[in-house]
């Protein structure tokens, strides 16, 4: 007999006083070999001694001996043994032969014990919260994104989203201010949703260009199909289509034809305004040019400006517009002022 032989099933029937006259000096030699072997007897004897000796076979009630076992493991110390040993993990042997020592059903026990592995199992296992991504530009700066599935963000200066680093079975949801242009990757059982404020944006795969500054929502779309919709209306946009929603008024525009020449124009470097303010003009500069404008003129805000700017030189752009809109613009720095 070997030192692999003393196991749990070998301990309970030393407290059921079952061993032969040479198992039992057997195991008084084990017993005296280490404090720990007396530890592991104790262990158990207490967790027997819990559920009690009953000499005839009773059901298994799985419930209330869960909530034995469980008081009691939580106070058990496991130890691993050398490889040498070879001896199965103590809380198995546990488990298992405990359950058979009240029932004497060793069917019954392999299942309670299989049980009771999944119930500690699953109560040591840590969920993992979701990782959250949060990705924004300074003014002056762009960025591309690649998000988990394959989709791309072009991320326009002065925006910010917000993702997981992993989508879940049902839907791709992100979050976005500013202003973006995507490419998502096709995926029909997996919507792809863009939160920005009280507006979703949601395709299976497509391109488009959506924008949320100032509680103003413009959504552009350059290939494919795009729902776009609030808590109460939605719209389906096809290639070529424009829609904006004002947050204030909680109310969409009429769909449109795009006009792909402003929309898109940022993503060729060129700024373009139409009918835009000069006050708004001015705000969409400091975004590209991470600069600050200041109006000593308040009727000046409010003149119109529309055109297809390029953007290497801010100089050349505040000469054009003082030209047309007839103002004086002076910059020292990063500060613009408008007279």
């Amino acid at each position: 007999m070997t030192r692999a032989t003393i196991d749990s099933q070998f301990i309970v029937r030393f407290l059921k006083n079952d061993l032969t006259q040479e198992e039992d000096e057997l195991f008084k030699r084990w017993l005296s070999e280490s404090d720990s072997h007396a530890e592991e007897v104790a262990s158990i004897a207490e967790v027997w001694d819990t559920l009690g000796r009953p000499d005839d076979p009773e059901p298994v009630a799985v419930d209330k001996a869960w909530e034995q076992m469980e008081r009691r493991m939580s106070s058990l110390e496991f130890r691993q043994t050398p490889p040498a040993a070879a001896r199965p993990f103590v809380l198995w042997h546990t488990l298992t032969t405990v359950r058979v020592a009240a029932s004497v059903i060793f069917i019954a026990g392999i299942a309670l014990g299989a049980l009771l592995l999944t119930r500690m199992s699953n109560k040591r296992e840590t969920v993992q919260p979701a990782v959250v991504h949060e990705i924004s530009t300074k003014n002056g700066q762009r960025l591309t994104v690649l998000f988990p599935d394959g989709s791309v963000a072009y991320l326009n200066a002065g925006s910010r989203l917000r993702y997981p680093d992993s989508f879940g079975n049902a839907e791709r949801l992100i979050e976005m201010e500013g202003e973006a242009y995507f490419t998502v990757a096709h995926d029909p059982l997996r919507p792809f949703r863009i939160v920005t404020g009280a507006a979703t944006t949601e395709v299976i795969g497509t391109e488009f260009n959506l924008r949320w500054r100032d509680s103003l929502y413009e959504l552009t779309v350059a290939k494919g199909t795009v729902r776009s919709s609030n808590r109460i209306t939605a719209y389906r946009l096809v290639r070529g289509d424009h829609i904006s929603y004002d947050a204030v008024h909680s109310s969409f525009s009429r769909v449109e034809k795009a006009k792909f020449g402003y929309a898109l124009a940022w993503r060729e470097n060129k700024l373009a305004f139409e009918h835009a303010t000069l006050e708004q003009a001015m705000k969409e500069l400091e975004l590209w040019y991470d600069v600050h404008t200041v109006f000593e003129s308040t009727s000046a805000t409010k003149k119109t400006l529309s055109g297809v700017f390029r953007t290497e030189s801010l100089d050349e752009i505040l000469s054009n517009i003082a030209f047309a809109l007839n103002v004086r613009v002076v910059r020292n720095g990063k500060t613009i002022q408008v007279k």
